[in-house]
């Protein structure tokens, strides 16, 4: 602001050099009738060539410039990210920038996971651009927290990983230009896919050494790939037996089984991002040798009390004496 404050003070609290060594200069041909504007690390300042000039601070190199259509005498004033200073061409000029047009995000449905997506965004066309900060929320209307800075004006998409699944997120992409100003998209929600459904085991085929296991089909559409897990305790997920990667194979043999002996089996369906969901574990007792099944050992037993029944009869009939022969009378 020329001469330090809108009092014309001229007083500054910064400190002066206490020597002369020349840092830059920079020579336009023509004279300087005005004080120059320093602010936000640049230098403003009109020449009697008509010009404007925006020099770098730090090095003195030309930044900018624009011709007015006579002298400019007049300091320049700098509020709000603009320039303003006045013109022997009966003009007033106001440099700077506008805030960016916004840019548009979308989320491609494809790229929705349980834990990650793609989020994606219109390329600006601001020739101030600075930068695209990307926000993530998880409440409408809630800016939430920066979670990317990219400054590459070509950069439009980057993939957001670290989210839980079944959450509704909200996502803004804020595009900021060189002068500190900025404009948001339109806030977008995505909401991440559910992990996987268990399915439902059941046994068949059971014999002495062996049995089948069988499942419904997995409805996941990240399917990875089904563990079949045996136990021989109850609760205790146990060893991995088989990795079964189609969708469609649902069903299992387990061979080299003892007899008599009860098993516990659990199928565990995995996505591609490592989530899974476990079946209810299911019991099953393969079979006994023929001689040790109950209904065996039943028909034994009765066969043998038959057998000692006939005896015991035969036994009986013969101990008892026949009877006295009968004689006839005269």
């Amino acid at each position: 602001m020329f001469r330090y404050d809108p009092q014309r003070s001229g007083h500054s609290t910064t400190t002066a050099p206490i020597t002369n060594p020349i840092l830059w200069s920079y020579e336009i041909g023509s004279f300087i009738d005005a004080s120059p504007v320093v602010a936000d690390g640049k230098v403003y300042v009109g020449f009697c060539d008509r010009g404007v000039y925006c020099l770098d601070s730090s090095s003195g190199s030309l930044i900018w410039n624009y011709m007015t259509g006579w002298l400019v005498l007049s300091s320049p004033a700098v509020a709000n990210g603009r320039v303003y200073i006045g013109s022997y061409d009966e003009s007033v000029y106001c440099f700077g920038s506008i805030p960016p047009v916004a840019v548009t995000a979308s989320v491609n449905d494809v790229t929705v996971m349980k834990k990650s997506l793609n989020l994606a965004w219109t390329r600006s066309t601001d020739p101030q651009f600075a930068k695209y900060e990307v926000f993530r929320s998880v409440s409408s209307g809630v800016l939430g927290t920066s979670i990317a800075d990219i400054t590459n004006i070509t950069t439009t998409n980057m993939d957001i990983t670290g989210l839980s699944p079944s959450t509704t997120y909200y996502f803004t992409v804020r595009i900021w230009n060189t002068f500190g100003l900025y404009s948001d998209s339109t806030q977008i929600s995505v909401t991440t896919a559910a992990p996987p459904t268990a399915v439902t085991v059941s046994p068949s085929a059971v014999t002495k050494n062996s049995l089948s296991l069988t499942w419904g089909a997995s409805s996941e559409s990240f399917f990875a790939r089904y563990e079949v897990y045996q136990s021989a305790i109850q609760g205790n997920l146990g060893t991995l037996i088989e990795t079964i990667t189609s969708k469609t194979t649902t069903s299992l043999t387990v061979d080299n089984l003892s007899q008599g002996t009860t098993y516990y089996f659990t199928v565990r369906t995995i996505d591609s991002e490592g989530l899974y969901a476990d079946s209810t574990q299911i019991a099953v007792t393969t079979a006994l040798p023929l001689w040790l099944q109950p209904w065996f050992l039943g028909l034994i037993v009765a066969v043998i009390a038959i057998v000692i029944i006939v005896v015991v009869l035969l036994m009986r009939k013969k101990k008892t004496p026949p009877p006295p022969p009968t004689t006839g009378t005269t």
